[in-house]
């Protein structure tokens, strides 16, 4: 194993996205390995925001005095940034970017309910009013064909891409080759290795949520940010997410499922020149 020196730390090691689709548990897994320091915040948002500014105070957030040939990070604004894909590589030219992906309508009704969760939208706004919206942030993160080619043109063999649900469906197999793209030595997956570590509350909970925790995220950031990383509120959080449930698929208007399948007929082709196509798009845009 190559041990880095603290006087040539730069992060080098990667989790960009993209939303909802995973980073979170991704991001847990690779810390739990012995070659790997995750930073403890996660979504450091730095690359994009304030790079190449307060350097020193982005390298704080990495242990320098562990032995691990990786420190890395997760933040899923560096998806959909224009320019993060070349401050990366100008920051660390041999850095390794790893993407999750999802099934792109999956992924977009799941941040849609997640946002109304974390009070970034009304408890009103439609699934429709949001495809109404050309360029909505939802779509976007969606549209793949659109990010990844920057960040193969900028990383080649140092960016390895994967999709959620073939990931889940085979994570042993999964996590053997995201050790094997880092070539670290291997290790088996930890247990309780798939749970789901950021799943999206009911109605319920978003009203409790908004009562209580997005006061603190709006007037008290860094208190918020601790809070995120405490055992009591990780608790709470599946206490009541299991007392209110998890949040429901909105029923789709007439027409919604072919407009979806419309929508991102061309993601579900740019999935498939990856060899990453799910049986269950195929379907959808056979049926198209």
């Amino acid at each position: 194993m190559i041990i880095r020196k603290s006087t040539d730390l730069r992060a080098n090691l990667f989790v960009i996205g993209v939303n909802k689709a995973g980073t979170t548990w991704l991001h847990g897994l690779l810390n739990d390995h012995p070659d790997i320091f995750m930073s403890k915040t996660k979504e450091l948002d730095y690359f994009g925001k304030e790079y190449p500014k307060n350097l020193e105070k982005y390298h704080q957030h990495f242990e320098t005095n562990r032995s691990v040939r990786y420190y890395g990070e997760s933040s899923t604004s560096y998806f959909c940034h224009p320019d993060v894909a070349a401050q990366i590589q100008e920051y660390n030219p041999e850095a390794k970017i790893i993407v999750m992906l999802r099934d792109p309508v999956d992924r977009l009704l799941s941040h849609f309910f997640f946002s109304k969760q974390l009070g970034e939208i009304s408890e009103k706004v439609t699934l429709e009013a949001i495809l109404n919206d050309k360029g909505h942030s939802f779509v976007r993160d969606s549209q793949y064909e659109v990010t990844i080619p920057k960040f193969q043109e900028h990383f080649g063999e140092n960016l390895f891409v994967n999709r959620l649900e073939i990931a889940l469906s085979n994570p042993d197999k999964f996590w053997t080759e995201i050790q094997q793209f880092l070539c670290i030595n291997e290790v088996s997956l930890p247990e309780g290795g798939t749970d789901s570590k950021n799943v999206t509350g009911g109605k319920g909970f978003r009203n409790i949520y908004r009562w209580t925790v997005l006061p603190i995220k709006e007037k008290k950031p860094d208190l918020y940010r601790a809070l995120l990383d405490s055992s009591f509120m990780k608790f709470s959080r599946k206490v009541l997410i299991s007392l209110f449930g998890k949040a429901e698929k909105e029923s789709f208007p007439s027409g919604m499922k072919e407009r979806l399948a419309q929508e991102f007929k061309e993601t579900y082709r740019y999935l498939e020149s990856l060899g990453l196509s799910w049986q269950k798009e195929m379907k959808m845009e056979s049926s198209s």
